[in-house]
């Protein structure tokens, strides 16, 4: 497609396809076009290929253009409008980050990379200030990307690689406490989603890498607040394990399908919604899990 003067390759979202009704039409999704980069770079770096090269330039070129001056950046692109959404989303800003941080020579990005995480740093700033008491969203994919970006040694002026540090380890010490650390079934996930799954293991699983990233890079004070976490990790694995089918729960499903081993929505096996199964869930679960056990 052509968006100005610049031609890109993209991945775009076409209702039509999947014969969606859709008054909007074809649009492009940021968080599409990171997450395609994130696979492909994945692939080629398991296969010690750049089989997929060109076509992660080309993505990541589209991304940069997406983000303002200010470090956020736009959601979406509409086609039959020929413009940007005005919306910006705080997830995409992480997983943008994610992404063009993890391909072939990211340095060429970094003006874009330190745009991102200047912005990103200062939303942190923001919710650290107004503490536990108020609901917020993780930022699940910022977190994952943030230790990435500081391990690269980038230029982040103003930002310090100390201040960050500082920043991210206030921000998911904050995030512990609103853990529900009680003796019932809800013990170990979040408030954000009292006995639900994906709120618990998205955030062990970016929780995970701000440990293991802080524990090796901070001093002995950051050392001994890591060890602090444990009964918060045990609690999380514990309610994530306990939301896995075994085959003893056979008789709580109908479909002919065996379904143990896989992760449910939530740990009420009785109620509909928080028995549904699906990929994201047990794909997150196992991160989540494999996240800490390898350091165990």
């Amino acid at each position: 497609i052509t968006i100005g003067a610049v031609k890109y390759k993209v991945i775009v979202n076409d209702p039509v396809m999947f014969k969606i009704q859709d008054r909007v039409g074809p649009t492009i999704n940021t968080s599409d076009c990171a997450m395609t980069i994130l696979a492909l770079a994945a692939y080629d770096k398991s296969v010690k290929k750049n089989t997929h090269k060109d076509m992660i330039d080309n993505l990541a070129t589209y991304l940069i253009s997406s983000i303002n001056k200010d470090g956020s950046i736009k959601s979406k692109y509409y086609l039959k409008k020929a413009s940007f959404s005005d919306r910006t989303n705080a997830s995409d800003e992480g997983l943008s980050m994610l992404a063009l941080v993890s391909i072939e020579k990211p340095a060429e990005r970094e003006k874009a990379i330190s745009l991102l995480l200047n912005k990103i740093h200062t939303d942190l700033l923001i919710e650290n200030k107004i503490g536990a008491k108020h609901a917020r969203k993780f930022k699940h994919w910022a977190m994952i990307a943030i230790p990435r970006v500081l391990k690269k040694a980038y230029k982040i002026a103003p930002l310090e690689k100390e201040t960050v540090q500082k920043t991210i380890q206030a921000y998911c010490s904050d995030e512990w406490k609103r853990q529900i650390l009680v003796k019932r079934s809800k013990n170990g996930s979040f408030s954000e989603g009292p006995g639900q799954l994906m709120p618990t293991v998205t955030r062990l699983e970016a929780l995970s890498v701000i440990h293991e990233y802080l524990f090796e890079s901070g001093d002995a004070d950051t050392r001994t607040a890591m060890q602090k976490w444990q009964e918060n990790i045990d609690a999380a694995e514990r309610f994530i394990i306990s939301c896995q089918y075994q085959k003893s729960q056979k008789g709580n499903w109908s479909h002919p399908i065996d379904v143990s081993g896989a992760f449910r929505q939530g740990f009420n096996i009785a109620s509909r919604d928080n028995s549904k199964v699906q990929i994201n869930y047990c794909q997150h679960a196992i991160s989540a899990l494999l996240g800490w056990y390898k350091r165990k």
